[in-house]
């Protein structure tokens, strides 16, 4: 789930897949929940984000890649909101994480994206969502994580919010109450063919 949160697919007509161009050297500072933190091998969670990279082009989707902003959690991209199409619901990441988002901001705008920011009571952040598509990719349901917790990084006005657009655009929207891991998405996976895969 990591490694497919680090990048970020676009279903507009060009279907392209966003990606920070190389895990950042402070990636061993990344966040750290539920774990003892421990000493990364960054230099082996470099290699296997190129492997990872590799896979995705080699699977024929147009990769775009963002340049490194020597930031410890840059690279988990999907955070950075939520993808509806020719729309995005931007995320309001926590202060340490806001300097990342511009760069995706700008490559959206590049695609004519529509950037939807939340209202001021929403606390959302793409992480906690995992979205399985139909085999024609014209619909989907997406799974909102809600945490049960004070100031949870998606909130229940989150799943609302998430709700009325998604279900704007003829898409399934649904509350999965979670514990034990930071986000929805590190702790569950779309596969595909209607199966996912989640941590026990």
């Amino acid at each position: 789930s990591q490694q497919r949160t680090s990048v970020m697919i676009i279903p507009t007509n060009t279907k392209k897949v966003l990606a920070r161009r190389a895990l950042p050297a402070s990636y061993g500072r990344a966040t750290t929940t539920f774990i003892e933190r421990q000493s990364v091998n960054v230099a082996e969670a470099a290699r296997q984000f190129r492997e990872f990279l590799a896979l995705v082009d080699a699977a024929g989707f147009p990769l775009e890649r963002l340049n490194p902003l020597a930031m410890p959690d840059e690279v988990f991209l999907q955070d950075h909101g939520l993808s509806l199409g020719e729309e995005f619901l931007l995320a309001n990441l926590t202060t340490m994480r806001r300097k990342e988002l511009p760069p995706t901001t700008v490559y959206l705008r590049k695609l004519n994206v529509k950037l939807i920011p939340p209202p001021l009571h929403v606390n959302f952040e793409g992480g906690d969502t995992v979205t399985a598509w139909t085999e024609t990719r014209s619909k989907k349901t997406i799974f909102v994580g809600q945490r049960s917790q004070k100031n949870p990084r998606t909130n229940r006005a989150a799943f609302d919010w998430v709700k009325e657009h998604g279900e704007r655009l003829g898409h399934t929207v649904i509350p999965v109450p979670f514990e034990r891991c930071l986000h929805l998405s590190t702790g569950a996976s779309f596969i595909g063919n209607g199966r996912g895969s989640r941590k026990p």
